[in-house]
């Protein structure tokens, strides 16, 4: 069985957005830990870069490529 990134990519984006929305309610229990926070939002930062990189070849390069790539870093950081 072979997965196509575009499959990898779509399927990352629903299983980022969960993780990163019980992250986040864990965190509003116990807000004695500010990275439970910061962890959330970087997931929930890289669900549209995730659904932008899989539209790739679909919509304009710099909306596919150079803004989804930034984000990824940026939530990363």
């Amino acid at each position: 069985m072979v997965l196509d990134s575009l499959t990898i990519l779509f399927a990352l984006a629903p299983l980022s957005l969960m993780v990163g929305v019980v992250l986040y309610l864990v965190w509003r229990r116990e807000r004695a830990e500010p990275g439970l926070r910061l962890w959330a939002f970087s997931l929930m930062l890289r669900v549209p870069a995730f659904l932008l990189l899989s539209a790739r070849d679909q919509i304009a390069d710099v909306w596919s490529m150079r803004w989804p790539t930034g984000s990824c870093w940026s939530a990363s950081a």
